[in-house]
């Protein structure tokens, strides 16, 4: 940020131009002019003219500065000084320049603001007197009572600076405003369940510190950490609340999967001589509940061969979104007057049959086919092979299992991709060469394939919330955390749910956002005992604000507002049956509604379409949150914004971020019983390999002193971690660098941590 090369003598003629234009007239604020004030986040609060830092006071409100043009002329602003630049004495001796910015919800622009030593002008053909030290004084008195961070309101000449190629403004008058800020006003303080710091990776925005620090000030009894799949900000988040006085649960938004097998429902039926139909649908989008199937494509494969084939176009009844037609190549045109998606589907029940069923992501196709039949009034089951995990489990070392590139691997053909039929027809050949993999490694039917292929594979993920209560819970959730990161990692660490179940000791389970599986089970209109067995599941059931879910609405998954609002209804009221309390979270990922901007930026980065529509995830009042649910009724409102927090939040310990030390010490260090034993054999192993056997007093000695301070103050642990890890670096080809405590030490050179000899 420097400052441009500026010309004196224009800006001395700039100056002399500004000083000598009368100040511009209060006038009474229009309603349109209150309007943009609103827009610009001004502050309404009276100002007091003490706090006038040049020229007059301000009575009129100001416009939001994105809204500035070339042609604005005289203008008011008003928002956060920023970037004050060091003042600046212009060549004629009678005018300091001081030079900031000053940015609102809306933009930023540049300020420029002149003060002048004296108060009349040195004559013109005099030579100019130089300013004497009151002087000085006074004008370094008013230019150092701007400050980053303040919020002015300010009025001047907004124009196009030649030197910075972009608005300016020339400041003529100028007064401090009291700061925005909102405030948390209602007697009874909510607890906020799901909240993201910087540490959720390119999604949340904001410090563990300034948010924790923002609930204590509100007076709210405590406060979760929930970032993605990891726990970096417990340190940070521990720290801020501590000096806050305020109670932590620490937590993790994790990503919930169940492992799947290639086939679901199994049976005895030979794999060598059973046909099966391989299957797939074109729709009008994602959603089983909402979208509709619009080409339907299934082919028969028997011995190897594809011996019979359906395709049948669909109208959906709905126009197709341009989206769908680009991918497909299918228009409005060639569905019109087609039959229904319903009597497709009729068509391709009687093609199957009794057959075994198949498709390159299962899931997906056999959740459309069932909706459709559902609207029919009928059910469907089968035996099912997903081609997208028999993939995954036999070809572990390809990249991608998308169907081109299973196909590019097994040599199969795939013309006029995302139409139905042919899709069907290239997963049917790729299905038969895994078909005869499983065969050699010895799988005769259907039920054995599994076990002889064997391997853990992936299913889809949910978001799950998982809050610690006890020392206990935080131990467990470190244990999935790096079990999810190690073991199960695809695209984002995962948490099978064995695993979850394995480690609940200490943790309260979360249904979390729209993301989480009991919502998707929701939005997907799943039958009803199917959603109360998820549920059942969860110790808490979890609803959101619907702005966070206005996305479903662009994309079709939701019809309207009041279809969120009925989503959120459908999860209270299934509380209320199964005795799960209901919480009202916010979701938060930034602190204020203004930061969303950051989070526009980030996820434009990242390729998202519609980063620009931010959901309000800011860190919200309780005030706020009431208001939010107050479709539920003021004592439902009450309860899952308020009393349900606090049920949980009473369920947790006050926790530490490490155990407690045995002579209750703040520190905490790792113990393994072995290492202490471990770290010595290696030691003197290496010295008399060295140095031959009995060793040099000098030597001696030295291992001596070392292994006693080592041993004696228990960083044997410490050192037998940094001996494995460099161990399996080196062994891995990794070469290692060491430096510090460790690196000058003789017992870290003897233990393979170094190679430097002290």
């Amino acid at each position: 940020d420097e400052e441009p090369p500026w010309d004196n003598a224009a800006m001395e003629a700039e100056a002399a131009a500004m000083f000598g234009t009368p100040a511009v007239p209060q006038s009474a604020p229009a309603p349109r002019a209150e309007k943009a004030a609103d827009r610009a986040g001004a502050s309404r609060a009276p100002v007091p003219k003490s706090n006038v830092l040049k020229g007059r006071s301000i009575g009129d409100p100001p416009v939001p500065i994105g809204e500035l043009a070339e042609d604005s002329g005289i203008v008011v602003i008003e928002g956060i000084v920023t970037g004050v630049n060091e003042p600046k004495e212009l060549k004629g001796g009678e005018t300091v320049l001081c030079t900031f910015a000053v940015y609102d919800n809306t933009s930023t622009i540049y300020c420029k603001a002149f003060y002048q030593y004296r108060a009349r002008r040195t004559p013109m053909g005099e030579t100019p007197q130089p300013p004497t030290d009151e002087e000085r004084q006074r004008v370094q008195e008013q230019i150092g009572k701007i400050q980053n961070g303040m919020r002015v309101r300010l009025r001047g000449d907004c124009r196009m600076d030649t030197f910075l190629g972009e608005l300016s403004v020339g400041v003529r008058d100028m007064q401090e405003m009291p700061k925005v800020e909102r405030k948390d006003t209602c007697e009874e303080k909510r607890i906020e369940l799901h909240m993201h710091t910087n540490l959720s990776t390119m999604d949340g925005m904001s410090d563990a510190g300034a948010l924790i620090k923002q609930a204590a000030k509100w007076g709210h009894p405590a406060v979760a950490i929930t970032d993605h799949g990891a726990a970096q900000a417990f340190p940070a988040a521990f720290g801020a609340a501590k000096k806050n006085e305020i109670k932590l649960i620490p937590g993790v938004e994790g990503y919930l999967c169940d492992l799947v097998s290639i086939v679901q429902d199994p049976d005895d039926r030979p794999i060598s001589s059973t046909p099966i139909v391989v299957l797939d649908f074109e729709t009008t989008g994602l959603s089983h509940a909402a979208d509709r199937i619009i080409e339907v494509g299934a082919v028969k494969l028997e011995n190897g061969q594809v011996v019979d084939e359906l395709s049948l176009l669909c109208d959906p009844g709905v126009p197709l979104k341009p989206k769908i037609t680009e991918l497909t190549g299918i228009t409005d045109l060639m569905l019109c007057g087609k039959e229904s998606p319903a009597e497709a589907v009729e068509k391709l029940l009687d093609f199957i049959g009794d057959c075994p069923i198949a498709a390159h992501n299962a899931p997906f196709d056999v959740g459309m086919l069932q909706a459709e039949c559902k609207r029919m009034g009928r059910s469907f089951r089968a035996t099912v092979l997903d081609t997208l995990v028999f993939s995954r489990k036999l070809y572990k070392s390809q990249k991608s299992h998308k169907l081109g590139a299973v196909c590019r691997l097994l040599g199969v053909s795939l013309k006029n991709a995302h139409r139905a039929v042919h899709d069907a027809a290239a997963t049917a050949l790729c299905l038969a060469k895994m078909l005869e993999e499983a065969e050699r490694k010895g799988a005769q039917t259907f039920r054995e394939i599994d076990a002889k292929i064997g391997g853990e594979t992936i299913g889809e993920s949910y978001h799950i919330i998982l809050l610690c209560t006890s020392q206990k819970g935080m131990q467990n959730l470190n244990h999935l955390i790096s079990e999810s990161n190690v073991n199960y990692f695809y695209r984002h660490p995962n948490m099978p749910r064995e695993r979850i179940n394995h480690y609940r000791e200490g943790l309260i389970l979360g249904s979390a956002c729209e993301a989480g599986e009991l919502f998707r089970a929701i939005v997907n209109e799943r039958p009803q005992a199917e959603i109360e067995r998820i549920a059942q599941w969860y110790d808490y059931l979890e609803i959101q604000p619907i702005g966070n879910n206005q996305f479903m609405i662009r994309n079709g998954t939701a019809r309207d507002e009041e279809q969120l609002r009925d989503f959120n209804r459908r999860i209270v009221a299934l509380g209320e049956k199964l005795n799960k309390p209901v919480v009202a979270t916010g979701d938060v990922h930034f602190l204020n509604p203004e930061d969303a901007i950051y989070r526009t930026i980030i996820q434009a980065g990242l390729g998202f379409d519609d980063c620009d529509e931010q959901a309000p995830l800011y860190f919200k009042t309780t005030n706020e949150m009431l208001e939010e649910f107050s479709y539920l009724g003021a004592e439902k409102a009450h309860e899952v914004v308020i009393d349900n927090p606090k049920l949980i939040a009473d369920q947790v310990d006050q926790l530490r971020l490490f155990p407690k030390h045995p002579e209750g010490k703040d520190t905490f260090q790792p113990f393994w019983p072995e290492a202490a034993d471990d770290i010595q054999n290696r030691s003197w192993g290496r010295a008399k390999e060295l140095y031959g056997d009995p060793l040099p007093e000098l030597v001696q000695k030295r291992l001596e002193k070392e292994l006693g301070s080592i041993i004696g103050y228990g960083f044997g642990t410490l050192y037998s971690i940094a001996q494995k890890l460099v161990s399996k670096s080196l062994s891995d080809g990794y070469f290692v660098g060491s430096r510090g405590s460790v690196g000058s030490s003789f017992v870290a050179t003897m233990c393979g941590i170094t190679e430097v000899n002290p």
